[in-house]
């Protein structure tokens, strides 16, 4: 089994920044955004973060933090910074003269499996987590920021929570350095490596989900579209 150490964990960071980009520059492709992937987006996001304090408190009472007392008061603070996260979106949505729509498969599939591996692998879920806080940043920040602002700043002063993540400082630093601090096993780099690539994978399908709706993948949440023709 190779050596894994944080290092490895702030790689696969940087390759999912890349892969983000390089998806955003694709779809946008140096347009101006329209109001329907932006909502998309923001949609997503609003799924992906609601209940999220459940995860980190999970992860704060796993018996592998009895000893890492500073690790688990960081997640407790944490989770409740993140709690209302989702509210904000929400109210990004609103001033698209929205309502957060029903969640999508791709972020059914995130929380499914998330869930399902908390309870017992919870470095697993950190590993998505750093992802999820950082994935917007390095060379996907501009891109981010063209989707969710537009050409309009009275359109940008009206979404300060994912505007916030993409002109302030790197989000997910904290966790980072939390677990630089946490005398980690090499199981949990294992386990926080496979997280942030299972992390990458699911987080990307959403944002093709929020800005390539025309898919064949997407064909689940679609919900005006008509059925596709079949070729002889």
């Amino acid at each position: 089994m190779d050596h894994v150490t944080l290092s490895t964990l702030e790689r696969s960071i940087r390759t999912a920044q890349l892969h983000l980009a390089e998806l955003l520059a694709t779809s946008v492709n140096g347009r101006a955004t329209t109001p329907d992937p932006r909502a998309r987006y923001l949609s997503f996001q609003f799924h992906l973060t609601r209940d999220v304090p459940t995860y980190f408190m999970a992860i704060a009472g796993h018996r592998d933090l009895a000893w890492r007392r500073k690790l688990r008061d960081f997640l407790y603070r944490f989770a409740n910074d993140e709690e209302l996260h989702h509210q904000a979106v929400a109210q990004d949505l609103l001033a698209l003269g929205l309502t957060p729509p029903p969640i999508s498969a791709d972020v059914e599939l995130w929380h499914g499996y998330f869930r399902s591996v908390v309870g017992e692998r919870p470095f697993v879920k950190l590993g998505a987590a750093a992802i999820l806080q950082t994935i917007s940043d390095g060379p996907a920040r501009r891109w981010v920021r063209q989707i969710l602002q537009g050409d309009s700043p009275s359109e940008s002063a009206a979404r300060p929570a994912m505007l916030y993540r993409s002109d302030g400082p790197p989000h997910g630093m904290p966790i980072l350095t939390a677990l630089r601090d946490a005398a980690l096993e090499q199981r949990h780099f294992h386990d926080l490596v496979e997280g942030a690539e299972s992390g990458t994978a699911l987080y990307l399908r959403m944002v093709e989900w929020a800005l390539q709706p025309d898919l064949p993948s997407r064909l689940r949440d679609r919900t005006d579209a008509s059925p596709p023709i079949l070729m002889n």
